[in-house]
């Protein structure tokens, strides 16, 4: 490597006295020995560019090298880095920043990734193509895995790719380590999917008990490789009442982290989606809730039968204030569990919020919004009445009706489970009728595959 390094030079400097020469170290540009640095040239056209994979982002694990630039005098250029967790891109950002290094992070898009910016889908006839390459799947004809050739190429478009937020934020945000933000708004009453906590570093918006590759090898961080690319480990998931995918691999002390608006004051009740496949004899919680500190409910999940066998349990709070920005926590116990979701409803306002209900019925929330298979609308009501919901395309032809039913006073809920609708927009018809009131109340919704 040496003498054709030493070769290349002697062969451009006649010519271009000042052009710049990166100099890669043998063993994936992680070992510089005496020959390589003793090439005879002017120092200062050098550069040394390493690589830096699966070890600690820490500086103890570059002191060689920092050793090697104040010995030789020669800048360094990490010219080659990735595959790893974004707190560990995060730790590895701020050593380069903090030791004048210069860094190329690898590689800007790749085909259903979390670990690079950009994230490009997999075209389906190219999947097929590399299916037939691996002996998993029937040999397409010429002319198919040519489509899908094209197809792929067409996927790597930038208007096609799926960026990755936290990774972006780990990178660039200056706050990552140190304020969590939100992922996506979450209200309660409302749906809040377990794999949408916060952005943020580790210890941050989530704590995992293994969050980054250090050992030289590939593995730590996600262990489910979906959806985001931090230490909380992330799979696809069944759950035909829930996300499309679910926090998995949980372990004791491991937590996550919500920002949250409370939009009205009252007791609620969380129904929360789980899975396991873990310790049949044990009892007590599985999943502990806490908003801003104080402990507020919790479930045992058990032994479901399966890790992805989905039942639904539940648990109550205390009464609640509104407000913005709360923080809602999601702590994990001994039994490992898989969590989808969890639906908040209000069960009951309180004293304060029920003086306060408005003379006219109000609509208060529908969600989820987008929705899929399944929307709550919640109100509220001065006097008792019998209420029904109504949904309508754009048609105006009525594609769902919630069963009539009859409502005190106070704030209530209505849910129309076992939607399968086309994606597109509907509209919504909250239907009230009392001794004293009649009133109906639309709301647009949308459908979502």
């Amino acid at each position: 490597m040496a003498d054709l390094y030493a070769q290349i030079i002697n062969a451009v400097q006649p010519i271009s006295p000042n052009h710049l020469f990166f100099l890669e170290g043998n063993w994936w540009a992680t070992s510089f020995d005496e020959h390589l640095r003793s090439i005879p040239t002017q120092k200062e056209n050098i550069v040394y560019t390493f690589h830096h994979y699966w070890k600690s982002p820490e500086q103890g694990a570059i002191n060689y090298i920092l050793s090697m630039r104040e010995e030789d005098q020669v800048p360094l250029y990490l010219g080659e880095t990735g595959e790893n967790s974004n707190s560990w891109f995060y730790a590895l950002t701020k050593l380069a920043e903090e030791q004048r290094i210069g860094i190329n992070w690898w590689t800007h898009k790749k085909i259903e990734t979390t670990t690079s910016p950009l994230s490009a889908p997999f075209a389906p006839g190219y999947e097929a193509v590399i299916k037939y390459w691996r002996g998993d799947g029937p040999e397409p004809s010429g002319e198919a895995a040519f489509r899908g050739l094209m197809e792929m190429a067409q996927y790597l478009d930038l208007d096609s790719a799926r960026v990755n937020r936290g990774l972006l934020a780990a990178l660039f945000d200056p706050e990552y380590g140190t304020v969590q933000k939100p992922f996506k708004g979450h209200e309660v009453p409302g749906i809040i999917n377990a794999a949408d906590y916060d952005l943020g570093n580790q210890g941050v918006a989530y704590h995992d008990s293994d969050h980054w590759a250090v050992t030289g090898n590939p593995g730590g961080g996600n262990s489910g490789r979906n959806y985001r690319n931090d230490g909380v480990d992330i799979e696809p998931s069944t759950d035909p009442n829930g996300f499309a995918y679910n926090v998995g691999f949980t372990e004791r002390f491991e937590w996550l982290e919500f920002t949250v608006d409370i939009l009205h004051e009252g007791v609620y009740e969380i129904d929360v989606r789980g899975a396991s496949q873990s310790g049949g004899d044990r009892t007590g919680p599985d999943i502990i809730f806490s908003l801003d500190g104080d402990r507020i409910g919790e479930v045992e999940i058990g032994n479901t039968g399966g890790w992805q066998q989905w039942v639904t349990k539940q648990t109550r709070t205390p009464e609640l204030t509104a407000g913005t920005q709360r923080v809602l926590r999601v702590s994990f116990a001994d039994r490992e569990v898989n969590l989808n979701r969890m639906t908040f409803r209000l069960v009951s306002t309180t004293q304060r919020e029920a003086d306060e209900i408005p003379a006219e019925p109000e609509l208060l929330a529908t969600y989820p919004n987008p929705f899929t298979e399944v929307v709550h609308i919640s109100f509220s009501t001065p006097e008792p009445v019998t209420a029904v919901a109504v949904l309508y395309d754009v048609l105006g032809r009525q594609v769902y009706q919630a069963d009539e039913a009859s409502y005190s006073a106070g704030s209530h809920e209505i849910s129309m489970p076992g939607l399968a609708l086309a994606p597109g927009v509907y509209v919504l018809r909250l239907m009230l009728d009392g001794p004293g009131l009649s009133k109906t109340i639309t709301r647009p919704l949308v459908a979502t595959k």
